[in-house]
């Protein structure tokens, strides 16, 4: 299960982070020219979950993890420095569900941590494929399967 909103905020990013952790919730900040589409969040969202439940994840953090795969790297800063929020201005609050608290709400989480949303609330681009270097969502979701070979 997954959630996401866009978002600005006038704090600066780096600002949010101990609320996110603070608020309980499993959520990170993404750059929104990382996202193809929804789907790719929640490949991303199931792929995390499945490496965690098999012990085969690489970060501790399901966050992180889940970050990892939308990333298509195993490695945390270069993941970060691909798919992580860049700017205060526009970035996607996407909060993970864990099965157990329900379905995830990023708009209540955004309200909750003082976040706006943004007008252009459109998640995904189609500058995403050549963010990735794919030419098609099929070749995205397969670099993303195979970003831990």
């Amino acid at each position: 299960m997954l959630d996401a909103v866009r978002c600005s905020s006038s704090h600066p990013l780096q600002s949010i982070f101990p609320l996110l952790k603070n608020s309980g919730a499993s959520a990170t900040l993404v750059e929104p020219g990382a996202i193809f589409s929804f789907d790719h969040l929640l490949l991303a969202a199931a792929l995390a979950e499945k490496s965690i439940k098999d012990g085969t994840a690489v970060s501790d953090r399901p966050e992180m993890e889940f970050l990892l795969w939308l990333a298509c790297t195993p490695h945390a800063k270069k993941a970060i420095g691909l798919a992580g929020a860049k700017s205060e201005k526009d970035f996607v609050l996407v909060v993970l569900g864990d099965g157990k608290k329900g379905a995830p709400n990023a708009r209540a989480l955004a309200k909750k941590l003082g976040l706006d949303e943004n007008k252009k609330n459109h998640i995904g681009s189609e500058t995403a494929l050549s963010f990735f270097s794919v030419s098609s969502a099929e070749l995205l979701y397969e670099k993303m399967a195979l970003s831990r070979l």
